[in-house]
Order: structure tokens, then sequence, then C-alpha cells
């Protein structure tokens, strides 16, 4: 695992002092580790890794410093051990000589920082998809960047405004759109974008563009074919040398998707599952588990205060002695994430997409926001008014954004290029605190590519997905999965008397670890409450109705209890800042 951050001044005699350099490595990391560092007058770069890939993130040599984050799979693989240390140097090399292919023949989840000191001069750039985030602030005199948004907040040089549009944005949405952050002055690197920096440049600009590959010409066989080779190919080339490895293992068909590929490969299995009790999810994954004969550890997750990241480090922790023995990467963990949206195309639907063929683009949008929401209520009026259309332009501004003839593709862009690209952000910012890294086969941008050549249309409902199955190993059939409701069903007979995730989330109001009585009263009545934004009355009744348990308002407290958190390190906030600075 490598977090990374760093400074460049754009004044030529430089300023940049030690008290900068001990405040990036004390907020980068909350965990005490080993940093790498360099520095000169004008450049700074800290480093830290937890040693999860077991390999350096870090290079420097006479004429150039670089870092990674991530693992890139720019080599090829072909049985022998992939090496992420010759990805860094030859990416460094490549940038340096101003190839910006090389950024485009990576595949893998990765951020990179490349500095040459010969020319002082700067490039950050990001993954095809933007996964593994960088932050940045830059204006006349610095540039600021980090692997984590907290690591910035602590620098009193950025200043610090809080940006209205990505709260909106966030519940409606799931995440804010764009380059958004909660600051407007702290911006986040797109989708295939590098940022270019010297002492008379700067530059943001995108080396690679999801609505610029070519349709195919294959046919529904070959599409599924090819599709189904590239994601053995993404699992392939994240096994390596590896003999044994740990995965996540749900109810549902994308971590069965990996884990499968995983047991053909004939590789010792130990797989996670970390559902409630009673539901689908676990009772779908042990008996695949059994079906296939692999270490099958099912780990109830706490029920308040739980994070992924946290949940599968205490997991990896309490493995028995005799599997850590074995196994040396014992942070390194396969998931599906990313599946439904990448392949399955959850947030779609028929009537959606026949909205955006008939050129109904604005009644289409607003379709899609028909049942996505924000807690309105607690704003004051004028706050209320001037948010109004906020989700509706920023949905409509990223949709704009995207080019290319197929309406219908360009609605699964926006949400590669948002919903699956920033999924893993909050994973990542705690990554210093869990120090796990994930494997993510359905990240891979080879994989994604060949779906995004397609038409979106045979994709809704995990048409697609159903189809692809017949390339997999028979046992991944062996046993029920648990579906989307309104997708596909699961073809194989299933126990009824399990509920699946989504009806046991509507069943569980009330859930326990809310604040009490006391911790509510001194929040709605303290005296930093953002009161020239939120109504303290609404909030104040809001919760005596949960607290008496008549309405479920969990997640007005949730959503204030994250706001109010941003706009105490704030000095203003500003409703729209989208315009950028360079």
């Amino acid at each position: 695992m490598t977090l990374f951050a760093g400074v460049y001044s754009f004044k030529p005699e430089g300023n940049i002092g030690n008290d900068i350099i001990q405040l990036l490595k004390s907020s980068l990391s909350r965990r005490a580790g080993e940093f790498d560092v360099y520095s000169n007058h004008t450049f700074a770069i800290v480093k830290y890794d937890c040693k999860a890939f077991g390999v350096p993130g870090f290079a420097e040599s006479g004429t150039s410093v670089a870092a990674l984050a991530g693992e890139p799979y720019l080599s090829e693989v072909d049985g022998l051990e992939y090496s992420r240390y010759s990805d860094l140097l030859t990416i460094s090399e490549q940038l340096m000589q101003g190839n910006l292919e090389v950024l485009r023949s990576c595949r893998g989840v990765y951020s990179v920082c490349i500095y040459d000191k010969n020319k002082n001069s700067l490039v950050l750039a990001t993954d095809k998809l933007g996964e593994r985030p960088i932050y940045y602030f830059i204006d006349d005199d610095y540039l600021f960047f980090s692997s984590r948004l907290g690591a910035l907040e602590k620098v009193d040089l950025i200043p610090k405004k809080l940006n209205l549009s990505a709260f909106i944005e966030e519940p409606v949405f799931g995440v804010p759109l764009g380059n958004n952050t909660y600051y407007c002055d702290i911006k986040l690197l797109r989708d295939g974008q590098y940022l270019q920096c010297s002492q008379d440049q700067k530059k943001l600009s995108s080396y690679f563009r999801w609505d610029q590959i070519a349709p195919h010409n294959r046919s529904s066989e070959d599409l599924l074919q090819h599709s189904f080779d590239a994601f053995k190919a993404a699992v392939s080339c994240r096994i390596k040398e590896k003999k044994e490895v740990f995965a996540c293992l749900s109810g549902g068909m994308d971590s069965r998707s990996v884990v499968s590929i995983l047991n053909s490969f004939g590789k010792k299995i130990t797989a996670f599952n970390f559902s409630r009790a009673g539901e689908q999810d676990e009772a779908y994954a042990a008996q695949y588990a059994e079906a296939i004969g692999i270490n099958y550890i099912a780990t109830r997750r706490p029920p308040k205060n739980w994070t992924w990241g946290s949940t599968i480090s205490d997991a990896l922790d309490n493995v028995r002695g005799d599997v850590k023995d074995r196994i040396n990467h014992l942070r390194l963990v396969f998931t599906g994430d990313g599946g439904s949206v990448g392949v399955g195309h959850v947030y779609m639907n028929d009537e959606l997409i026949s909205l955006i063929k008939q050129k109904r683009i604005d009644e289409a949008l607003r379709f899609f926001l028909k049942r996505r929401g924000y807690p309105r209520k607690i704003f004051r009026k004028e706050i209320f008014s001037a948010l109004a259309e906020v989700p509706f332009d920023s949905l409509k501004r990223e949709f704009d954004d995207i080019e290319g003839p197929d309406t219908g593709r360009k609605f699964y862009l926006f949400l590669l290029r948002n919903d699956q690209r920033r999924h893993l952000h909050q994973f990542f910012e705690d990554i210093d605190l869990n120090g796990v890294e994930l494997l993510l086969p359905f990240y891979d941008s080879r994989l994604l590519e060949t779906i995004v050549s397609a038409p979106a249309e045979g994709f809704i409902g995990h048409r697609f997905y159903h189809d692809w199955l017949r390339f997999f190993p028979p046992d991944y059939q062996a046993v029920p999965w648990q579906t989307y409701h309104g997708h596909l069903p699961c073809p194989v007979p299933h126990d009824s008397n399990f509920i699946d995730q989504w009806s046991l989330n509507k069943k569980e109001k009330f859930k326990p670890g809310g604040a009490s009585m006391r911790q509510w009263l001194n929040i709605i009545f303290a005296r930093n409450f953002p009161g020239e934004i939120m109504r303290r009355s609404i909030i104040g009744a809001a919760f005596i109705l949960y607290y008496l348990r008549i309405e479920d308002y969990a997640y007005i407290f949730g959503f204030f209890n994250k706001f109010q958190k941003y706009y105490a390190k704030c000095s203003e906030y500003r409703i729209d800042c989208n315009k950028h600075r360079i």
C-alpha cells in the first residue's frame, strides 16, 4: 500500500521548508510507518508504505523521483513474477520523454507522481478510470497534492471553502460528481487525466477518454468470448505467482465470478463473508464455498461504525496461524467490487434507455433522478432555493461532457466516470489505517474497454451477465445467487426462507448505535451549528421523532454529521464552485 503527498513551488527561488515536509508526513498517515522523502527548494514529496505489495512504490535516481500508488499492470506477466517496481521505472522514463502512450498501456488501478530533476517539472496522473485518487490544490504560488483528502485539510496555505454542491450530489448520486470535493479549492484528478507543471506551465489534460473507444463489429458470441477472456486475464495478472489467495465472497454474482476463476486456476482460496444473520448473501456464499471446496470464514460485520477496510483488516488479523504461515501476502484481497456497474449495468433500465434514444435527454435525466434525493427540508429556504436544481444541473453537465453518437452508452459512461470511479475513494482515504490493498479485476481497463465498445441495451438487467455465465466453470451454477430486484432472476432453484440484503435494509428500521438524547442536544445547540445554512428546529424535531421510534430519520443524522464535520473546518461556503482554476 502506498500513499504520497507533495508540494511544488512556482516561485523560482522556492521556499519549501522542513515544516511543510513534516506536516505532509504527519497528515498523510495516521499510523507510524516508514516514509520515503525527497525535497529540494521547489519540490518535496513524502511517500508512506505499509508494504502490502511487498515491493517498493518509490524510486529516486540522479535525474528523477517517482512515486506509485496501486499497481499499473503495464508489463505482461506470462507466468513470470510481476514487477510493480519495473512498471514504475518504465512509466517514469517514458513520461520524462513526454510519451503518454505508456499510461494508455496500463490496465490496473494506480496513480503516479513523476518529477524530473533536470527540468524541474512534475507530472501527476491517475489510471484510466481515476479509481486511485489524487487530490490537488493549485494557485499562482503552489501546487499541493495528495492520495488522501485529509492530508490537504491540514495545510493552512489552502483556503477551506465549503462546497455545498458536493454535499447535495453525494446523497443523490452516491458520490460528488466530476472533480468536485467538499472544498471548493481542492479538486480531484478525473479518469485518464494528468496534471503537468513546470516553472512556466500548468497543464491539465486527458491521455485517455472512454468516449473515444470505437464501437465493435463483433457478433454477440464473439463479444461474450472476448469479454470473458479479458476478465480471465484481469484475474490472472493480479494473481502473479501466488499459490494461495484471500478473496471476499458474497452471495451475489460479482465476487463469485472472481472466486470461480481463481478456483479454475487451481489456487487455494480463503474466502471471507461479512453478511448479517439470515441473509441470502451469507447462505449462498457458504453453499458455494462448500460446493467448490474452499476455506470459508463468515464474519458478522459490526452493527455500527464499521467500514469495509477495517472489517476486512480485522478478518485478516484473525486468520488462523497455519494460513498466515503459508501466505506471505497477508494484506492483498480479491473482491468482486465494480461488477454490478461495470458489467451488470445497475442503475439503468429499458425505460431510461428508451427516453435517451428518443433524444428526450432532459426527461430521461429527470426520470433517473425521480427516486433520488437529499434531506431538503433541513436547509433554510433561501439555501434550498439556490440548491434545488443542483442534482439536475450536475447530471446534465456530466452527461453533456461525454461525446459520441451512442446516447445509451453515454449514460453508462456517466455512471462509469462517477459512481464507479469514486466508489472506493473512501476505502483509499482510510487505507493508512487498515493497510489492506484490494485486487480488483472488474476495474481492469481492458475488460471495461471491451464492455464500452458494445451497445448498452444488451447489458440492461444483467442480461449480458447471465449469457456470460456459459463461459465460466460449471460449478458457478451449482448453487443459487442473489439478484437485484427488477433484473433477471437466478435460474437456479433457491430457498425462499432467506431474505435478500435490500429487503433486510428496509426491514431494519431504527438501527442500533445512534446518538443518545444528550449527544444530540449538544450537537443541535452547539455554537458551531451551521445556522445560516440549516434549520435547527427541523433537525431537532426529526431527532425527537426518531428517538421516539415514530419515524426513521437516520439518513438525516448521517448527512448532518458529515456536513457539520466539514463545516467546522471551513471559513466560508459556496453554492457552486465548479469553475476550475486552470
